[in-house]
């Protein structure tokens, strides 16, 4: 299985779609959450890329980007799996979460 530097992608080349989809698709089916700058828009767009590229391990995936060069290029990378697992400490309190939601109502 190769990294992404391994399949010849270092930093700076530009990404023209995953999967035949591009960065506007990608745009179209995030959903747009505040705050409403370009920033986090991008952020969004980026996140739902990212959340694409980590799908399920073995699986290959195919990117198409632009070299320094400005020359096209197409590699089909396979996601490798993380090694590893959770290790939990038994000295320690079991983990938890706390979720806590509050609607505010503006009078009209």
């Amino acid at each position: 299985m190769l990294s992404v530097l391994q399949a010849g992608l270092p930093p700076g080349y530009i990404i023209q779609c995953i999967d035949c989809k591009t960065s506007q698709q990608f745009g179209e089916e995030t959903l747009q959450l505040p705050p409403w700058n370009e920033r986090n828009r991008h952020r969004q767009i980026t996140g739902g890329m990212l959340s694409h590229l980590y799908g399920r391990a073995v699986e290959a995936v195919s990117i198409a980007y632009l070299d320094g060069k400005g020359a096209f290029h197409e590699r089909r990378i396979v996601r490798a799996g993380r090694e590893g697992r959770m290790v939990f400490d038994p000295t320690m309190p079991p983990f938890f979460a706390i979720a806590e939601w509050r609607d505010i109502h503006v009078p009209h």
